[in-house]
């Protein structure tokens, strides 16, 4: 690796760092400003306020924080490289911009590749923990086969997806037994709505009752036509509302998606949170792609402003598009990995075209 290459590398690292860093402590600040309340509810003092913004900054900021600091780094560091006339020397001494900033392109994968292990590892894991802060786990919930099982007392449920936006549950099936195992009373509803007294509001719900003294006995059979609360012998409270599957990892989540798919029961707003999760570690490398021919452009321009003013506007427009499309596709409008692929075909195109565009 030559020294300038090197030199640039060095640059590059250094005020990804930076920006990162000084980023997130804006976020902190902010936080604090608005949320400073629900901080101290913990009745932690500075340690549960230490632990909300260790929970809350990678659940919340950090999927979209690197790839926007990786754009800020690379841009900076090939612009003052520009505004120095380090990239006129470069030139003058017969060696090719594009030799110079292969480091930055190399570099670029891999923290595309580290975010991805990052986002799948410690941001996962501040997701959950953030989960069950917010609402509580008694016991563990286990994800198979498309659903999620959850045991309290004598109950066991078993849910196809929380909708933590709603308060609300789809496809529950709840069984109650007494205390020697032998089945009470089996419920079954499309929806749950979790009302703010802690109420289940049933849809559409069927109820069978059976008779432990007489196993040989049919059920009886009662259909619950439209909404109705129905008391619980073990409530669960808003604990089922971590029965999310955006928060499982992304193999177990791929693996969630092929079962409701194979149960002909498609799962949209999950199928979308899937291919956001693969396809947003490509926006580090997307973005330092497009960030380079910028910094370079910076010398022609004679002036930061007009190329900063057009990354700002670049990044922009991927965040909207990729957010509209997400919400397009858990609505079931666009098929879940039309737009997240498309974008990542359609920026990365542009980038590779200004960057071949480059003189030198």
């Amino acid at each position: 690796m030559r020294i300038l290459q090197r030199y640039l590398l060095a640059r590059f690292l250094g005020l990804f760092a930076a920006i990162l860093i000084g980023s997130t402590l804006s976020i902190v600040l902010v936080e604090m400003l608005l949320n400073f309340d629900n901080m101290l509810k913990t009745q932690e003092g500075i340690g549960g306020v230490a632990r909300y913004l260790f929970l809350r900054i990678p659940s919340y900021y950090l999927r979209d924080l690197i790839p926007v600091a990786a754009f800020g780094a690379t841009f900076s560091a090939l612009a003052i490289a520009s505004r120095w006339l380090e990239t006129t020397a470069i030139k003058a001494a017969g060696i090719s911009l594009r030799e110079v900033i292969v480091p930055i392109l190399l570099g670029g994968v891999l923290l595309a590749a580290a975010t991805f292990v990052l986002s799948e590892t410690a941001v996962l894991r501040a997701t959950r923990e953030w989960n069950r802060r917010s609402i509580g786990d008694h016991d563990p919930i286990t994800s198979r086969w498309g659903s999620f099982w959850y045991h309290r007392g004598h109950t066991v449920y078993n849910i196809k997806e929380a909708i933590r936006a709603e308060q609300a549950l789809r496809g529950v099936r709840i069984w109650e037994t007494d205390a020697g195992g032998r089945l009470l009373r089996s419920i079954q509803s499309r929806r749950v709505a979790i009302q703010g007294n802690g109420d289940w509001l049933f849809e559409s719900a069927v109820i069978r009752r059976f008779d432990p003294a007489h196993p040989e006995a049919p059920p009886t059979f009662e259909r619950v036509p439209g909404q109705r609360v129905i008391e619980l012998a073990d409530t669960a409270d808003a604990t089922l509302m971590n029965a999310d599957a955006a928060a499982l990892p992304i193999y177990k989540l791929l693996q969630y998606v092929r079962a409701r798919r194979y149960d002909d029961d498609p799962a949209p707003r999950l199928e979308a949170v899937l291919q956001k999760r693969l396809t947003d570690p490509l926006a580090v490398a997307i973005f330092i792609l497009l960030a380079i021919p910028l910094g370079l452009r910076v010398e022609q321009a004679r002036g930061i402003g007009l190329p900063a003013l057009y990354g700002i506007a670049t990044v922009a427009l991927f965040f909207l598009l990729r957010n509209a499309g997400g919400t397009l596709s858990a609505g079931g409008v666009l098929p879940a990995g039309t737009l997240p692929w498309a974008l990542v075909a359609a920026f990365s195109a542009l980038g590779a075209w200004r960057l071949y565009r480059l003189p030198g």
